[in-house]
């Protein structure tokens, strides 16, 4: 049985992947609002995002995840967007050129997230362990690791998480 996302406001990072997309598009057929964010800033991906974007009807953008005044922008514009953020999804993998991406993700996000009590899911390969300085009274944070599971299964245990997320409006 698919969850309730109808009421869900969703911040998505890493919407350049494969896990990325196929998570967005399960969240918009769950009716979520969602807001699509690429980690990465060259003009392939910034134009796979906004394609998606337009397909899904989701506003979208592309930022260098590794700047740390551009993903708090960017979270603070999302958050005004969509009324707030009832969960942040980080779908990476464990490359390098993630590291620094998901480490401002949390930080930021999680602000935005304290707010609702909300949920920090992060897909990746590997289980991911919340970073000690970074965690957040009322933020729930859900690993979800890509290398135990299909990718069916990590999109459901992703929608689960996000369908779990308090919305405290």
């Amino acid at each position: 049985m698919a969850p309730d996302l109808a009421s869900k406001r969703v911040l998505l990072l890493g919407a350049e992947t494969g896990v990325g997309r196929a998570i967005a598009e399960a969240l918009v057929a769950g009716g979520a609002r969602l807001a699509l964010v690429a980690t990465g800033a060259d003009a392939e991906t910034a134009f796979a995002v906004q394609r998606l974007g337009r397909r899904l009807n989701a506003p979208a953008q592309a930022i260098d995840g590794g700047n740390e005044m551009a993903v708090r922008v960017m979270v603070r514009q999302v958050s005004k967007q969509l009324g707030g953020i009832d969960a942040a999804v980080f779908c990476a993998d464990r490359s390098a050129a993630f590291q620094a991406p998901l480490a401002l993700a949390v930080r930021y996000a999680a602000r935005e997230l304290a707010r609702t009590h909300g949920t920090f899911v992060a897909v990746d390969v590997e289980p991911w362990e919340q970073p000690e300085g970074e965690l957040r009274l009322g933020v729930t944070y859900v690993s979800v690791p890509l290398q135990k599971m299909p990718l069916e299964q990590a999109v459901a245990r992703a929608l689960h998480a996000v369908a779990g997320a308090a919305d405290n409006r």
